[in-house]
Protein backbone atom coordinates (compact mmCIF):
# COMPACT_ATOMS: atom_id res chain seq x y z
CA UNK A 1 0.00 0.00 0.00
CA UNK A 2 1.02 3.70 -1.17
CA UNK A 3 1.23 5.76 1.21
CA UNK A 4 -0.17 9.80 0.46
CA UNK A 5 2.21 11.52 2.65
CA UNK A 6 5.32 9.39 2.08
CA UNK A 7 7.82 8.46 -0.42
CA UNK A 8 10.37 5.87 -0.42
CA UNK A 9 13.90 5.41 -2.67
CA UNK A 10 15.37 2.08 -2.92
CA UNK A 11 19.25 2.78 -4.64
CA UNK A 12 21.47 -0.20 -5.09
CA UNK A 13 24.96 0.17 -5.70
CA UNK A 14 26.34 -2.85 -8.08
CA UNK A 15 29.78 -2.99 -6.63
CA UNK A 16 28.37 -3.31 -2.59
CA UNK A 17 26.52 -5.96 -1.23
CA UNK A 18 23.91 -3.72 0.24
CA UNK A 19 21.52 -1.21 -1.04
CA UNK A 20 19.91 2.23 0.20
CA UNK A 21 16.51 2.88 1.10
CA UNK A 22 15.53 6.83 1.77
CA UNK A 23 12.21 7.36 3.42
CA UNK A 24 10.95 10.52 3.06
CA UNK A 25 7.64 11.60 5.04
CA UNK A 26 5.77 15.05 4.73
CA UNK A 27 3.28 16.81 3.30
CA UNK A 28 4.14 18.28 -0.36
CA UNK A 29 3.46 21.43 -0.74
CA UNK A 30 3.23 23.02 -4.52
CA UNK A 31 2.44 26.03 -5.13
CA UNK A 32 2.49 28.32 -8.83
CA UNK A 33 3.26 31.90 -8.20
CA UNK A 34 2.47 33.95 -11.01
CA UNK A 35 2.71 37.65 -11.47
CA UNK A 36 4.74 40.69 -11.93
CA UNK A 37 7.65 41.27 -10.54
CA UNK A 38 7.96 45.04 -10.56
CA UNK A 39 5.90 47.83 -11.70
CA UNK A 40 5.60 51.49 -10.87
CA UNK A 41 2.61 53.87 -10.52
CA UNK A 42 2.78 57.47 -9.38
CA UNK A 43 -0.61 57.11 -7.93
CA UNK A 44 0.85 54.32 -5.39
CA UNK A 45 4.04 56.04 -4.74
CA UNK A 46 2.06 59.43 -3.61
CA UNK A 47 -0.59 57.30 -1.65
CA UNK A 48 2.11 55.60 0.23
CA UNK A 49 4.22 58.83 0.44
CA UNK A 50 1.18 61.01 2.26
CA UNK A 51 0.30 57.82 4.31
CA UNK A 52 3.82 57.83 5.98
CA UNK A 53 4.33 61.35 6.36
CA UNK A 54 0.95 61.51 7.95
CA UNK A 55 1.74 58.85 10.26
CA UNK A 56 5.26 60.43 11.16
CA UNK A 57 3.36 63.20 11.96
CA UNK A 58 0.80 61.48 14.13
CA UNK A 59 3.96 60.07 15.59
CA UNK A 60 5.80 62.86 16.49
CA UNK A 61 2.72 65.23 18.12
CA UNK A 62 1.95 61.81 20.57
CA UNK A 63 5.61 61.86 21.88
CA UNK A 64 5.66 65.79 22.26
CA UNK A 65 2.21 65.66 24.21
CA UNK A 66 3.26 62.65 26.20
CA UNK A 67 6.97 64.96 26.77
CA UNK A 68 5.71 68.39 27.63
CA UNK A 69 2.55 67.38 29.78
CA UNK A 70 2.75 64.24 31.25
CA UNK A 71 6.12 62.79 32.19
CA UNK A 72 7.89 63.68 35.31
CA UNK A 73 10.30 65.88 33.59
CA UNK A 74 8.03 67.96 31.88
CA UNK A 75 8.99 71.46 32.42
CA UNK A 76 12.66 70.39 30.94
CA UNK A 77 11.48 68.78 28.08
CA UNK A 78 9.12 72.07 27.21
CA UNK A 79 11.71 74.20 27.73
CA UNK A 80 13.45 72.01 25.00
CA UNK A 81 11.50 71.29 22.36
CA UNK A 82 9.41 74.93 22.40
CA UNK A 83 12.63 77.64 21.26
CA UNK A 84 11.78 80.73 21.66
CA UNK A 85 13.10 83.02 19.07
CA UNK A 86 13.65 87.36 18.76
CA UNK A 87 10.41 89.24 18.41
CA UNK A 88 11.37 90.77 14.67
CA UNK A 89 8.79 93.13 15.73
CA UNK A 90 11.93 95.72 15.73
CA UNK A 91 13.50 93.91 12.08
CA UNK A 92 12.19 97.28 10.61
CA UNK A 93 13.99 100.05 11.86
CA UNK A 94 16.94 97.85 12.18
CA UNK A 95 17.10 97.20 8.70
CA UNK A 96 17.08 100.66 7.75
CA UNK A 97 20.31 101.44 9.63
CA UNK A 98 23.52 101.14 7.60
CA UNK A 99 26.31 98.69 8.86
CA UNK A 100 28.04 101.49 10.65
CA UNK A 101 24.99 102.13 12.64
CA UNK A 102 24.50 98.77 13.46
CA UNK A 103 28.13 98.68 14.64
CA UNK A 104 27.57 101.12 16.97
CA UNK A 105 24.20 100.21 18.46
CA UNK A 106 26.21 96.66 18.91
CA UNK A 107 29.21 98.45 20.84
CA UNK A 108 26.69 100.24 22.88
CA UNK A 109 25.26 97.11 23.81
CA UNK A 110 28.61 95.74 24.65
CA UNK A 111 28.28 92.92 21.88
CA UNK A 112 30.78 91.72 19.02
CA UNK A 113 30.84 94.01 16.17
CA UNK A 114 32.25 91.22 13.86
CA UNK A 115 30.51 89.61 10.94
CA UNK A 116 27.73 90.23 8.21
CA UNK A 117 25.07 92.73 8.16
CA UNK A 118 22.88 89.34 8.83
CA UNK A 119 24.88 88.44 11.71
CA UNK A 120 24.80 91.74 13.52
CA UNK A 121 21.11 92.31 12.74
CA UNK A 122 20.18 88.68 14.11
CA UNK A 123 22.92 89.26 17.17
CA UNK A 124 20.71 92.44 18.19
CA UNK A 125 17.59 91.17 17.68
CA UNK A 126 18.66 87.83 19.87
CA UNK A 127 20.78 89.91 23.08
CA UNK A 128 18.78 93.10 22.87
CA UNK A 129 14.98 92.45 21.88
CA UNK A 130 15.05 89.30 23.17
CA UNK A 131 13.20 87.39 26.17
CA UNK A 132 15.02 89.79 28.58
CA UNK A 133 14.06 93.44 26.71
CA UNK A 134 11.48 94.91 24.67
CA UNK A 135 13.29 97.97 24.61
CA UNK A 136 12.72 100.28 21.44
CA UNK A 137 16.10 100.11 18.85
CA UNK A 138 17.96 103.14 19.78
CA UNK A 139 17.22 106.59 17.67
CA UNK A 140 20.03 108.24 16.42
CA UNK A 141 19.63 112.13 16.86
CA UNK A 142 18.98 114.24 13.71
CA UNK A 143 21.95 115.93 12.56
CA UNK A 144 21.80 119.62 12.57
CA UNK A 145 23.08 121.46 9.67
CA UNK A 146 24.30 125.06 10.77
CA UNK A 147 22.43 127.87 9.59
CA UNK A 148 23.44 131.29 9.92
CA UNK A 149 21.41 133.52 11.19
CA UNK A 150 21.14 137.12 9.40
Amino acid sequence: PRNAYGQHQVSFDPYQTNRTVIAMHGILLQAEISGALAGFSFNNLLLQFTASLALLTAAVTAVNYIAMYLLKYRVYYKAAIVAKTADFSHMAALEEKTTAELRDICQQHELSTVGSREVLLTRLLVECYGDHGDEPPPQQEPQRQAREVP
